[in-house]
């Protein structure tokens, strides 16, 4: 079953309805308002800007027996595209970000286990220290998807090298999992500075991709020591756009990978995977 407006979407699995039948009937409780529409929230850092309708989807339960999809089309009078994201209000506490979504041309799609409210809202962040850094936008937009975090509230330290934890979160993020900060730093290595080769292992490893193996073409004429499977992976990440060499024939991949650099491979990988 699908509800549609101008502005949003909401796609209810036939095997899903039973939780909405009453002894009336079917019964559905949502609303929708634009009221809020291009009105800025203040946040623990930074603020947000409302670029889409409220829809709001009531239950009698905590969560839904099965998701349900939810489309919310941005809009385009108040919508910059990348740093939008879904998020879920609370009446206590406010909004707050609820889950990295798919985009469909100017929309965003999300699976909802849970009823509230939701908007999509644009994250207005940034870090003093990134001002003129070549990474600048790249950063600004997985800061306001919340994938990455900075050192301080007002720095990122762009160029210090980046952990195997702080990458592996990055990705959790991203990939929706669940580990958080806490587990991925008690893990062996977390804080230990990960090299360019190491991050793309890690990155199509956590995509559990299977790459076909035999011979592979690539530029770069530093990455013979690699096994096969090494470079597989680093043909991957290059095929795809998630990564460059430091020159034209130059992968690099014993250099440690700033953090700048692993927020650039993560704003490639979102991308990739339509996620901005």
């Amino acid at each position: 079953m699908i509800i549609t407006g101008s502005s949003f979407a909401i796609e209810i699995p036939n095997a899903a309805l039973s939780e909405f039948r009453t002894k009336e009937g079917l019964k559905i409780n949502m609303a929708v308002s634009a009221e809020g529409l291009g009105g800025v929230q203040p946040m623990a850092t930074g603020s947000a800007t409302i670029v889409s309708p409220i829809v709001s989807v009531y239950h009698s339960n905590d969560v839904f027996g099965q998701q349900i999809t939810l489309i919310l089309k941005l809009d385009s009078k108040t919508a910059a595209g990348q740093k939008a994201g879904l998020y879920r209000k609370d009446r206590e506490t406010g909004w707050s970000f609820d889950r990295a979504s798919a985009r469909n041309g100017d929309g965003l799609v999300v699976t909802l286990s849970r009823p509230g409210s939701y908007a999509a809202l644009e994250y207005h962040r940034t870090f003093a220290d990134i001002a003129g850094h070549w990474g600048r936008n790249e950063m600004e937009i997985l800061a306001s998807q919340h994938v990455i975090a900075g050192k301080t509230d007002d720095s990122f330290v762009p160029d210090d090298s980046v952990t195997r934890a702080e990458f592996a979160v990055m990705l959790d993020r991203v990939l929706g999992k669940e580990a958080d900060w806490h587990q991925r730093a008690q893990e062996e290595g977390a804080r230990q500075p990960l090299t360019r080769e190491e991050a793309v292992f890690m990155l199509v490893e956590a995509l559990g991709i299977e790459l076909p193996s035999g011979n592979v073409e690539l530029p770069f004429k530093d990455i013979d020591t690699l096994p096969p499977k090494g470079r597989s992976f680093v043909a991957y990440a290059f095929n795809k756009g998630i990564i460059n060499g430091v020159e034209e024939t130059r992968f690099a991949g014993n250099e440690p990978s700033s953090r700048a650099q692993a927020a650039a491979m993560i704003y490639r990988l979102m991308l990739s995977l339509g996620k901005i």
